[in-house]
């Protein structure tokens, strides 16, 4: 009985604290906000393109730090994780997009979350200048999209 007890109380501690104790993001007094571009990369473990388009976008997401963008991928290295992909694809509203490029390894799609509009397709031959320049156009800064290199057209 006094062992029940103890976990109990343990347990209501443990759950007090989740909800009093401030979030890293809450201490640096970052906000959150909703994304005003989302940038999704179809990549797989066995996938060279992967590589280049992750080198060439590492190089690129640091000047974007503070634009609201949410960088994030799909994993289609496997049966399981292609399936727990489209699983999160679809509670994120995004699963039409998923199906029409999730075969593309190595690539990577920009879409508008207001819109569900893809704003852009950029594959792994896209240079750092051209991949900066590209998501900038998306978020409404730079001159506009056309196809170029590293563009691909579905």
């Amino acid at each position: 009985m006094r062992m029940k007890l103890t976990i109990a109380m343990l347990a209501a501690v443990l759950t007090a604290g989740l909800f009093l104790t401030p979030t890293l993001a809450e201490e640096e007094g970052v906000k959150a906000q909703d994304p005003e571009l989302i940038s999704l990369r179809f990549y797989a473990d066995w996938c060279g393109f992967c590589r280049i388009l992750d080198a060439t976008l590492d190089e690129v997401k640091a000047e974007f730090e503070e634009a609201p963008i949410w960088f994030t991928h799909v994993d289609i290295t496997d049966e399981h994780t292609t399936r727990q992909s489209g699983f999160m694809a679809a509670q994120l509203g995004i699963g039409d997009i998923y199906e029409e490029y999730g075969n593309s390894t190595g690539d990577m799609v920009l879409i508008d979350p207001s819109t569900g509009e893809v704003k852009d397709h950029i594959t792994h031959e896209a240079s750092k200048e051209d991949l900066r320049n590209r998501i900038a156009a998306a978020m409404g800064g730079a001159a506009g999209s056309g196809t170029r290199e590293g563009s691909a057209s579905r």
